[in-house]
């Protein structure tokens, strides 16, 4: 199928890599249709190469990090979703939810609880943890996002869930210090995995 490139998009190509030319003309192709990503864009004489490059670049590890097809792949998923919302699709048709009854719950300071703690911290440097933000928290009487809701850690003084989540896992971070020169299984000593999902 033909179609043309946006001019100024045209002139800075040579700038670029030919993996970086070829991702800037897929983008701009009728099944991306991205082409008003770059129809203000002038020639690298205008403006500043580095600016130019630092953009595509940044295109450029998007389209890596994407596993399902790159940007491409991205904006034809994101095209299917938004029409299956719009014919009222439900994507968990046929699911029906139901409450775990798997899992255990340990009282701290139990034998059980200390023995399951210290096998836990054996493979600490090997988790990662993810804090889940967003949603309101009405059912917990908050008007707020549930992670600014205020914690009383100790009777003592307040924390949202957001300064205080992580300073717990400094706990860790504190523990792979000091046993660094021990056994744990952790992928690297001193180093604690986070982030935040939203």
């Amino acid at each position: 199928m033909e179609f043309f490139l946006p001019p100024g998009l045209e002139k800075a190509l040579p700038a670029f890599t030919p993996a970086q030319q070829a991702l800037l003309k897929q983008l701009v192709t009728p099944d991306c249709g991205q082409q008003h990503l770059f129809a203000s864009w002038p020639s690298t004489k205008e403006t500043s190469p580095a600016i130019l490059r630092q953009l595509v670049e940044q295109l450029e590890s998007l389209d890596q990090s994407y596993p399902d097809g790159g940007l491409a792949g991205y904006i034809r998923n994101a095209k299917r979703l938004l029409e299956a919302s719009q014919k009222g699709v439900n994507p968990l048709e046929g699911w029906t939810p139901s409450v775990p009854t798997a899992g255990q719950t340990f009282t701290v300071g139990t034998k059980e609880y200390n023995e399951t703690e210290a096998q836990g911290m054996e493979d600490i440097g090997r988790v990662g943890f993810v804090l889940v933000a967003g949603g309101l928290g009405e059912r917990l009487g908050y008007n707020g996002i549930k992670v600014r809701r205020k914690y009383d850690s100790n009777q003592l003084f307040f924390l949202s869930f957001v300064p205080y989540f992580p300073q717990y896992l400094k706990r860790f971070y504190v523990f792979l210090i000091i046993h660094a020169g021990g056994t744990s299984n952790r992928v690297d000593d001193g180093q604690v995995l986070f982030t935040i999902l939203h």
